[in-house]
């Protein structure tokens, strides 16, 4: 009889039990992380078009897609574009996979380059390049490594070469209006008819 009593209640509790209510899933959505070193400074903005994280021996990942990120220097602004990118919320990198590319101001000039691997470590607001080739006031300049934290002129870059742009890149730099700035972020929002 006594089992018949636990039996019953079980499912009376059982019935009683609340639904399960589901969030609403953003997934597919863009994601804006603004991240602030001091009040008085801008932000370094990261946008991804969409993320998803994971928890991998303790630490959670943020797997993000076609990422932008954008760093405000003292003489300029530093634009990162990557396919992908991981935030490890552990140790607070930003690991950026290739193609890497680079866009920018400094002193008002544009700068284009690229780079085979780059890490931002948010902690230090400081970001490091690997292989990194860019064109800016008509040079080509290669280095094995860069860190660049507040602005170019006090980047640290490791064995650096430099030689004159091909002509058509020049002339393509030279052609762009000085001073040169970059347009105001401003978040991209979807809006559907119904």
């Amino acid at each position: 009889m006594r089992f018949f009593l636990v039996i019953a209640a079980l499912c009376c509790l059982a019935a009683c039990q609340d639904e399960v209510v589901t969030q609403p899933s953003h997934e597919n959505e863009p994601v804006v992380m603004v991240m602030w070193e001091k009040a008085d400074t801008p932000p370094r903005i990261l946008q991804a078009a969409k993320v998803r994280q994971e928890v991998l021996d303790g630490a959670t990942l943020t797997h993000c897609d076609t990422v932008m990120l954008r760093v405000p220097l003292g003489d300029g602004e530093m634009v990162i574009t990557s396919p992908k990118a991981v935030i490890n919320e552990g140790n607070g990198f930003i690991t950026f996979d290739p193609p890497i590319h680079l866009a920018g101001t400094v002193e008002g000039r544009a700068l284009q380059g690229r780079a085979l691997a780059g890490v931002f470590k948010s902690k230090e607001m400081a970001l490091e390049m690997v292989d990194v080739r860019w064109v800016h006031n008509g040079q080509f300049v290669d280095v094995t490594k860069m860190v660049l934290k507040d602005d170019w002129r006090s980047r640290v870059a490791e064995q650096p070469s430099g030689k004159p742009a091909p002509t058509a890149l020049n002339a393509a730099q030279s052609a762009l209006p000085y001073p040169m700035e970059l347009p105001k972020f401003r978040r991209e929002t979807s809006q559907t008819n119904e």
